[in-house]
């Protein structure tokens, strides 16, 4: 049997025995320092690592996916069309909270006035109505 074929059988027959000793490695005082060093050292890869990994969790949106939808937004919100910000903990993604579906990219204000709203349209329309009454 050649080499990578006794590899790869060994890995599927021991799954359960490495993933206990990958968990009590990961335990370890060497592994922790390991995991601080090379956080400190890739603390701008792993920042994006880590967004990414949640938007794809909370989402499904590949990073490629969340691309090209700002580029389909032209870079601007979703809801005021305005330029979206560089900072990023400022800009959320825009979902139905009933299906899940992703509707767009939006700032952090605009967020919260679909969500303070519930997504109620004729709420919304009532609040622009009040705006428009005193604004004259």
């Amino acid at each position: 049997m050649a080499n990578k074929e006794y590899h790869k059988e060994w890995y599927a027959k021991n799954r359960k025995k490495r993933v206990i000793s990958a968990r009590l490695y990961r335990k370890t005082h060497q592994y922790k320092e390991w995991n601080k060093r090379y956080k400190k050292k890739h603390k701008k890869k792993m920042t994006e690592y880590i967004k990414f990994w949640n938007i794809k969790r909370k989402y499904g949106l590949s990073k490629i996916d969340y691309s090209s939808l700002l580029k389909k937004q032209n870079y601007n919100c979703a809801v005021c069309e305005t330029p979206l910000s560089t900072n990023t903990k400022k800009i959320h993604i825009d979902h139905c909270h009933l299906s899940g579906k992703v509707r767009g990219i939006v700032h952090q204000e605009c967020n919260h006035l679909l969500g303070l709203s519930k997504d109620n349209v004729e709420l919304l329309k009532k609040a622009i109505k009040y705006i428009q009454k005193y604004s004259k």
